[in-house]
């Protein structure tokens, strides 16, 4: 029987490992020299390339964009992303929307549909979006709902969204949940006018949703603003940046591209 000094690698993180002597028995001496060989090659090929080690173990980012409705979160998180998924490789980002997680209210009636107050947490599966982010993490795809705005409830159809290693995720209670809060790498707030945000929402829920200017202002003044007050304003604090001038501040944007760069290069 050969006996050998092998090394055993472990992981300790997204971008190092550590080797750890162990004591094998092999039939043959040629068997034994054969999985040192083994060994030692594996060794010095992640010494030498270690960025292949670091793919392998990478933790994804997760980017929370927060803020009030129609406050330019959408337009920030596309444009980034718009910006970057040609820049780099296949999978490296992603965007998931916080408004594909609304409840689905299929079993409701229409009008029992439109009373609902799309403002408050409860109006959300917020577990559900924990428990894609966490699969996200694993390395595991998920299937993202699909919201229809004009029926007040989920689709039946729902959006294939592969792991990515940084991906945004936004919406306007993102940070109002503890649980979420958690999962977020970094966090950001938009912060813009609620008479912008007013003016933003009457014309793209008229243009894209079907609603009309009534109902927006009515929606506006009962749901929309008391709870921008109640949940989204304070949440703000738990934000690591804070965005003015809305989803085209330039500053803002590349800062956010500049931080993703450069974790992808970790």
């Amino acid at each position: 029987m050969a006996t050998l000094y092998a090394l055993r690698i472990f992981g300790t993180g997204h971008k190092s490992c550590f080797i750890k002597q162990k004591h094998y028995k092999f039939a043959s001496l040629s068997e034994a020299k054969e999985i040192n060989r083994v060994f030692f090659a594996i060794v010095i090929y992640l010494t030498m390339f270690p960025s292949v080690w670091a793919r392998t173990l990478v933790t994804r980012t997760i980017i929370a964009i927060a803020g009030a409705s129609a406050s330019g979160k959408s337009l920030f998180s596309k444009t980034i992303y718009n910006e970057l998924v040609n820049e780099l490789e296949p999978g490296a980002i992603a965007v998931i929307e916080e408004d594909a997680y609304y409840k689905d209210q299929s079993h409701l009636p229409f009008d029992h549909r439109t009373q609902t107050n799309y403002d408050h947490p409860d109006a959300f599966e917020h577990e559900l979006l924990h428990e894609h982010l966490l699969q996200l993490r694993a390395g595991k795809s998920v299937d993202v709902p699909t919201y229809d705005y004009a029926m007040h409830t989920r689709s039946d159809e729902s959006r294939r969204v592969a792991p990515a290693k940084v991906l945004i995720v936004e919406g306007i209670l993102l940070l109002s949940d503890p649980a979420l809060r958690k999962e977020f790498d970094i966090k950001v707030f938009i912060d813009t006018p609620l008479d912008i945000c007013l003016m933003r929402r009457m014309q793209r829920d008229m243009e894209q949703r079907g609603r009309t200017l009534q109902s927006v202002v009515d929606q506006y003044q009962a749901t929309v603003r008391p709870m921008f007050y109640q949940f989204i304003e304070p949440s703000k604090h738990k934000a690591d940046l804070v965005v003015t001038r809305g989803g085209m501040n330039r500053v803002a944007i590349d800062i956010i591209k500049s931080k993703i760069k450069y974790l992808l290069q970790q």
